[in-house]
Parts: C-alpha cells; structure tokens; sequence
C-alpha cells in the first residue's frame, strides 16, 4: 500500500525495499491515503484532454483507490 507520509511515517518501508510502501499489514494512516489518492485522482479526472501516460497513471490511481476500499 502507498505510504501517505513518505519519509516521515515510522512504518515507511523505503529502507527495506526501495519503494514508499507501508511496512504494517493494515496501514494506520490509510484513511489519508485514501483523501490523497482521492484528491490526485480528482485533479487528473478535471483535465479534458489528458496524455496517454496520465490515463495509465489515472487508471493505476484507481486501482489503488479500489484496493483500499476493499481492504476497509
């Protein structure tokens, strides 16, 4: 799961594995991961006429988004 405070998180697992990841089975901050991807996904949705890079990066948002409300 993406890591909602990079760097600054105690459970970033950066250090182990290279990526901004959480490092806990349940994140304890996933409910600002979700009010950030929300928002990137909102700010990317607002452009009319988006880059084929920005339509894959939205569509990964998604998912992302997707996952999180699966996983409560």
């Amino acid at each position: 799961m993406l890591c909602p405070y990079p760097t600054a998180c105690e459970y970033d697992a950066f250090r182990r594995t290279g990526e901004h990841t959480c490092g806990r089975v349940k994140c304890p901050y996933r409910i600002h991961t979700r009010r950030i991807l929300a928002g990137q996904i909102k700010q990317l949705a607002a452009l009319e006429s988006r880059t084929e890079r920005q339509e894959a990066y939205l569509d990964r948002l998604k998912a992302q988004y997707a996952e999180l409300l699966e996983s409560g």
